[in-house]
């Protein structure tokens, strides 16, 4: 039995704290609403979440492969969450994400400190991770789910390999294999975490000597099984995600390479001074500047060159710094999917590095500045530390707000990226869902300014239009959808609709002939035609 005084400080008074301060950053979530787009997707407009846990629904989220993820774990958690609301309630969907991201604050705290018996350095790396303004994605935005639960299950998983190397029994290595199953079954983006498996043997564990070549080999078969999961997600994950992938000629390879190493260097930039952050980034493609990419990659190369010169006095930094590396690969964009060069999600668990290669390095400073354990920079170097955790926890709660809907996060992208014709677009839709159809229409407009063939921002507009009686303006961008995209059904059932409401039944009857026949399967297609034939025989 330890004693209880030493225990409560070295353990529970850093969780109560770390608590307090996630709890007080996030007090706002369970007030925010359902954002369109992958909540759509997710919750939403999902028939199989919105059915809650059933047998049904089990067997679907084991075998459907629902928004471009085979990640089941992510779907029962949210059929869970609507089965103990009795319905979609973002409410329970936003307290949920908060509790996890705690638990993951305070699993982080508990493994650093595990691993190296350091009290407060693993308590403000654990604060960092808690409060900081890059995580508020994946918390504040529901259909993040699957961050904050792969993450839940990563540091369970790290955790439980802690124990393992402890006490090396195939019962334990088991139990690592299962919890990292769970993991990438919440989210595929786990599959580099053998590897930080390894980085871990090399610190703080101390079972990886690099000149030992048959110590790395040793410790390479170890992992085997582990890096075989992570070959199986990543080709269910290819599988899965086929058809949002942009094709090459879109994203040619050195685009991709330029796009992840200055993006790699911005989310460092972000880090430090975590202003003007958004929910989406669009990506740069043709316009970066070559300089920037030259300016990123030597920045790189002399980070990782400084970290290996001082592996042997200081290993946390190299640690840390391949930790970043390695966990950012997966979602750097050398595999684009989506239009995004950067989000602020990806780093979740990437910046865990970063932050355990500073705040360790401060503390050897402050504390070698004097030759002892204890100097006289001690009290200054915390002083900071507080200071840094605060102005990070305030600038994180207000950037919480942004997340309240579909207006106020395309509102906040707008002002990062105002030329953006998604953004203008996700706004107009923002907008529209709130009735406010002028706003609306203005944003519908200025996104066909941007992007003058984007066939939804004319139907959304012509759409608008039509039911603010503004009937000759509607015409007209129906008519262009027609001319972009012949196949599509929309345009004419609008247009059948315009005409019907003109009294010219036998165009309305045309147009809405036309829908029903690229769309047989629609229903209301074939009202609005039976209604016209119907008007048109009296």
């Amino acid at each position: 039995m330890g004693n209880p005084r030493n225990n409560f400080k070295t353990w529970w008074l850093p969780c109560i704290l770390l608590a307090i301060a996630v709890v007080a950053v996030y007090w706002h979530a369970p007030h925010l609403g359902y954002v369109s787009g992958d909540d759509f997707d997710y919750v939403t407009g999902n028939t199989h979440v919105l059915q809650g846990l059933s047998p049904d629904t089990l067997v679907w989220s084991l075998t459907g492969l629902g928004a471009g993820n085979w990640h089941p774990l992510t779907w029962i958690s949210l059929m869970t969450d609507v089965t103990m609301a009795d319905g979609p309630d973002p409410r329970t969907s936003h307290i949920v994400n908060v509790l996890f991201h705690l638990a993951n604050t305070l699993l982080l705290f508990v493994l650093l400190r595990r691993m190296t018996g350091r009290v407060w350095p693993s308590a403000i790396v654990a604060a960092l991770f808690g409060v900081h303004p890059l995580h508020v994605e994946s918390v504040a935005w529901i259909s993040e789910r699957k961050d904050v639960l792969s993450t839940f299950f990563w540091l369970l998983t790290t955790l439980a390999y802690v124990s393992y190397t402890r006490s090396p029994k195939t019962l334990s290595y088991v139990c690592v294999a299962a919890l990292f199953a769970l993991g990438l079954a919440a989210k595929p983006m786990l599959v580099s975490l053998p590897l930080t498996l390894l980085l871990l043997d090399y610190w703080p564990l101390g079972r990886l000597k690099l000149g030992d070549g048959g110590n790395v080999r040793r410790l390479l078969r170890e992992k085997a099984p582990l890096f075989v999961l992570s070959l199986l997600s990543c080709c269910v994950t290819f599988y899965a995600q086929k058809a949002a992938m942009a094709p090459l000629r879109y994203f040619v390879l050195g685009i991709r390479v330029a796009n992840a190493i200055v993006a790699s260097v911005s989310y460092l930039g972000r880090m430090i001074w975590p202003f003007r952050l958004a929910g989406y980034y669009p990506h740069p493609g043709y316009t970066l500047p070559v300089l920037a990419v030259i300016a990123c990659g030597l920045l790189l190369v002399g980070v990782t060159y400084f970290a290996l010169r001082t592996a042997k006095r200081r290993p946390y930094i190299l640690f840390g710094w391949l930790w970043y590396l390695v966990t950012l690969v997966p979602v750097i964009g050398l595999v684009q999917v989506g239009g995004q060069g950067a989000a602020d999600r990806y780093t979740y668990i990437p910046l865990i590095g970063i932050f355990v290669a500073i705040v360790w390095g401060v503390s050897d400073l402050v504390s070698s500045a004097d030759g002892g354990s204890r100097s006289r920079w001690a009290t200054p170097a915390a002083a900071a530390s507080v200071v840094a955790l605060v102005a990070f926890g305030v600038v994180a709660h207000h950037q919480v707000y942004y997340w309240q809907d579909d207006v106020s996060v395309w509102t906040r992208a707008a002002e990062i990226s105002p030329n953006e014709p998604r953004i203008r677009y996700n706004l107009g839709c923002g907008y529209s869902m709130r009735g406010q159809m002028d706003l609306a229409i203005s944003e519908f407009r200025l996104t066909l300014k941007l992007d003058p063939v984007r066939i939804d921002a004319l139907i959304n507009l012509g759409y608008d239009l039509l039911h603010t009686d503004r009937l000759k303006e509607a015409e007209k961008p129906f008519l262009r959808v027609v001319q972009l995209d012949p196949h599509n059904a929309v345009p004419h059932h609008d247009l059948g609709a315009i005409y019907e409401k003109w009294g010219q039944l036998d165009r309305a009857i045309s147009e809405y002939t036309k829908a029903v026949r690229l769309d047989p399967d629609n229903p209301s297609y074939r009202e609005s035609l039976e209604e016209a034939y119907g008007k048109s025989s009296k």
